[in-house]
């Protein structure tokens, strides 16, 4: 099974992107910075009703206060860890992104800077999967990081029935694709750091579609993330204050 989920993973990262119709570009879309607050969330990974893994996300502003850095670390099933540099203003726009997936001792390693209108980088990844691969490309206003869109949909404002669509950058095909989500419904999800009132938010990043449970009430966590191609589903377990270092016991 482990073996299963990273050769998926690996051919969705090698495979070619279906190009969609040039369509309008979307308006430009406001976020709320102040959801990304200082703290550790910790998830468990699902296949099934077996636990294949765990993911950790550390959110915390730099010293400067102007940069949200977030960092995932996920292990077990398979392994990936990402690191991303957002501008802490309503825009979130991305400065730096790096993410290694890894199995077996095999790196894929993507290292990205953000430019206002560009993005340059590259792919480190083994010979059979396109060996070093160079970035640099020009990017539509408002873009934002493939990995950035579940802390995007966080501080973005949710109503039931809203449907938007932003722009995010293909690092497979060196392009802009597109983010599509629409609110489908509220309800209560049950996870192991407790019950949650959710939107239930459903969308596409490019070809990979998600289904996201955020908590309504401020700051808008992340309950479960269920990724239906893969068979996986994340579960919220804890959620740690990044300032205070200790446990957050939430009061339903």
């Amino acid at each position: 099974m482990r073996n299963f989920i990273f050769t998926a993973v690996l051919l969705w990262l090698s495979q070619p992107a279906a190009l969609g119709a040039q369509t309008t570009p979307a308006p430009q879309i406001f976020f709320q910075p102040q959801a990304l607050c200082d703290e550790v969330l910790r998830y468990r990974m699902i296949s099934g009703k077996t636990v294949v893994g765990e993911m950790k996300v550390n959110l915390a502003h730099g010293e400067s206060g102007e940069v949200i850095h977030v960092v995932e670390s996920l292990s077990g099933l398979f392994e990936r860890s990402t690191a991303l540099a957002l501008r802490n203003d309503s825009t979130l726009q991305p400065l730096s992104s790096t993410t290694v997936f890894s199995n077996s001792n095999r790196f894929h390693t993507v290292r990205l800077n953000y430019g206002a209108d560009v993005v340059a980088g590259q792919i480190h990844q083994p010979v059979e999967y396109g060996g070093l691969q160079e970035i640099q490309q020009e990017l539509a206003g408002g873009s934002h990081d493939f990995f950035a869109v579940p802390y995007l949909l966080r501080a973005h404002a949710l109503a039931p029935n809203q449907a938007f669509i932003f722009p995010i950058f293909d690092f497979r095909q060196k392009k802009v694709d597109r983010a599509r989500a629409w609110v489908a419904k509220k309800e209560t999800v049950a996870a192991p750091a407790g019950e949650f009132a959710c939107y239930r938010v459903e969308g596409f990043s490019g070809e990979l579609r998600w289904i996201f449970l955020l908590e309504e009430k401020f700051p808008h966590r992340l309950v479960k993330q269920i990724f239906p191609a893969l068979e996986i589903e994340l579960e919220l377990v804890e959620i740690t204050s990044g300032l205070e270092n200790e446990t957050v016991k939430a009061a339903r």
